[in-house]
């Protein structure tokens, strides 16, 4: 009797079974893989953004301005859709296509559902040529990805001009912000 080449019913269905596990296994641990690169991507565009706000400022001698823009190319405080940074040479928060004011960069909206959101009803971050933010306080940008605050991330931009990213710094998993409080996502 001649034996010919391939695998039995047995080894297959071995071979199956090895696999669906396998898959079973790797798949969870895939999607929390990928939402971690999605925010970790949107994370470093929004830190492109601020420095490139901020250095443009400083080399500019204009103040820069980095917020959403409405139809009305006025500054407000849906920081989901596309952040416009623009040189702002009149400073009122608009983008006036009829001055100096121009845009420099554009960081591309919030996909999915998850949510970016800065100190509320703060509707821009400027600088000024100095490097240093007008106003008088901090920011904090939290980014949410599906409201998991596990996976949230954040960036606190100083008085100073200078901006961090959040860090686990307790190492319970979850991102704190530079004074040690953890991020939420409400």
């Amino acid at each position: 009797m001649h034996k010919g080449k391939g695998f039995t019913l047995v080894e297959l269905l071995i071979g199956i079974s090895i696999v669906s596990i396998t898959l079973a296994i790797a798949i969870p641990n895939l999607s929390n893989f990928i939402i971690q690169l999605r925010v970790d991507n949107q994370i470093q565009s929004l830190s492109r953004a601020i420095a490139v706000a901020r250095n443009t400022a400083i080399t500019t001698g204009f103040h820069v301005t980095i917020c959403p823009l409405d139809t009305e190319l006025k500054c407000h405080d849906n920081w989901n859709i596309d952040l416009s940074v623009f040189i702002d040479e009149n400073k009122n928060k608009i983008l006036d296509r009829k001055s100096l004011d121009k845009i420099i960069t554009i960081k591309d909206a919030v996909k999915s559902n998850d949510i970016l959101y800065f100190v509320k009803g703060r509707k821009n971050l400027t600088f000024k040529p100095n490097g240093k933010l007008t106003g008088l306080s901090n920011g904090t940008f939290r980014y949410c990805p599906n409201n998991q605050v596990n996976y949230a991330r954040g960036i606190t931009v100083f008085r100073s001009g200078r901006h961090y990213l959040s860090n686990d710094y307790n190492g319970d998993g979850l991102e704190e912000n530079r004074s040690k409080k953890p991020l939420s996502c409400s």
